[in-house]
């Protein structure tokens, strides 16, 4: 499910642009969380994806899904 719009603003403010410094996180973080979160963002991504070419916001919200992805899976290459 797509966030709404103010939703989609604070997704993409605090995890979408990798915005969240890894000095904030606390070291107690599993690798296991990240992975979730990873593959949350990736199937969201993929859902809104399939629905891009017929509505705006499933597009802005499949670009933030999968920044999400990719923010995650950089954090994960960080700690392991």
């Amino acid at each position: 499910m797509c966030p709404d719009e103010p939703g989609l603003r604070r997704h993409l403010r605090d995890h979408g642009t990798g915005a969240v410094p890894a000095h904030r996180l606390r070291a107690n973080i599993s690798r296991s969380l990240l992975e979730a979160c990873a593959t949350a963002c990736k199937s969201c991504g993929d859902e809104c994806a399939s629905h891009a070419d017929k509505h705006e916001h499933r597009r802005i919200c499949a670009d933030a899904c999968r920044a999400c992805e990719r923010a995650c899976r950089d954090l994960l290459a960080t700690i392991s």
